[in-house]
């Protein structure tokens, strides 16, 4: 006989799970598309100040586009990237750090491309990908050890 009791929570994580799984990929390319916007404003120091390095703002949006694509895949496939997601990932956010320096270097943008800035972007990826390597190890470690994964249920 099944244990009720475990059903609505189970109603509860399904529904969850649901709507994680509709919100993954729009959610990805909002931040994308922020990410682009706020690195194609005329004139930035205006609205986030010239005492906030140019470099720790790079590395934190790319770490976070990263971790956004990332968390989305877990999400989508229910594991983290492998190997291969990894590196298609990282030369995907890393070429389109090439591009968003380039096209800042448009003069109707008014911005200045900068390698440095692309270093910092693909510095912020590097991070994340060993912040989503951590992650995974963690998660594989807990469920190796879980008495519920093994079947050892009590």
């Amino acid at each position: 006989m099944p244990d009720s009791a475990n059903q609505p929570a189970a109603t509860s994580v399904h529904r969850i799970s649901s709507f994680l799984t509709k919100v993954a990929t729009p959610a990805a390319a909002i931040y994308w598309l922020a990410l682009y916007v706020g690195t194609h404003i005329p004139n930035p120091d205006m609205l986030i100040g010239a005492h906030v390095s140019d470099k720790v703002l790079h590395f934190g949006a790319y770490f976070g586009l990263y971790l956004v694509l990332a968390v989305r895949i877990r999400i989508l496939r229910e594991a983290w990237p492998t190997v291969r997601q990894t590196i298609i990932l990282a030369a995907m956010t890393s070429l389109y750090s090439a591009f968003d320096e380039i096209t800042q270097g448009i003069p109707i943008i008014n911005r200045h491309p900068d390698i440095m800035d692309a270093v910092a972007d693909c510095g912020g990826v590097v991070a994340a990908i060993f912040v989503v390597g951590i992650v995974d190890w963690s998660e594989k470690r807990i469920r190796a050890a879980s008495p519920v994964e093994a079947g050892t249920d009590s």
